[in-house]
């Protein structure tokens, strides 16, 4: 995965948190011909008010170029994260972006193989799926046992059934933010 320069991660932030203010995907966006913004890549888009999750959401296929993209995740992850709802004017000031963009996905054959930090998981089994980005497991402190049976909760599958016929990916994520808020 070639790193994107710091000029191009600005760029990403910027047109992340205009299509979140103005609600709008802005398709337009003039692109230099030579750009590592054109590529196709998965990505999350991560949004915090004030050091508090407000919405995340990601694309696993890649599919669509990085200026595409990310305006796309933004507004969903402000908009249609189901979990929170929708971010208002008012936070638009202490909140912090967050954009991951994730390497290719390798299908491992042991949990010896995830590095906790280093790794996020794709578990995928009957038809359901989750992920957690490579910091997750930090932040909530969970060892790789733990870090499966939350992914598998949240795909909606018992606790343990990660450990018969799923399939575990494993990827890195280049992970940057404009950290607006404390």
């Amino acid at each position: 995965m070639d790193h994107l320069t710091n000029d191009d991660k600005n760029f990403l932030l910027s047109l992340a948190r205009n299509a979140i203010r103005d609600k709008n995907h802005n398709e337009n966006v003039e692109i230099p011909t030579v750009s590592a913004l054109k590529r196709k890549q998965s990505a999350f888009v991560t949004i915090r008010h004030n050091g508090t999750l407000r919405g995340c959401v990601g694309r696993l296929e890649n599919d669509k170029r990085l200026y595409q993209l990310i305006p796309e995740l933004a507004i969903r992850s402000a908009y249609d994260d189901w979990r929170f709802h929708s971010i208002n004017r008012a936070e638009l000031d202490g909140m912090e972006i967050e954009i991951s963009l994730l390497s290719h996905f390798r299908t491992i054959n042991t949990i010896d193989d995830i590095l906790i930090g280093k790794h996020g998981i794709l578990l995928e089994k009957d038809n359901k799926n989750s992920v957690f980005l490579p910091k997750v497991a930090v932040e909530q402190n969970w060892d790789v046992g733990t870090t499966l049976n939350n992914l598998a909760i949240k795909a909606g599958l018992d606790q343990q059934d990660w450990k018969i016929d799923s399939i575990i990916q494993i990827f890195t994520a280049q992970i940057f933010s404009d950290k607006k808020c404390s």
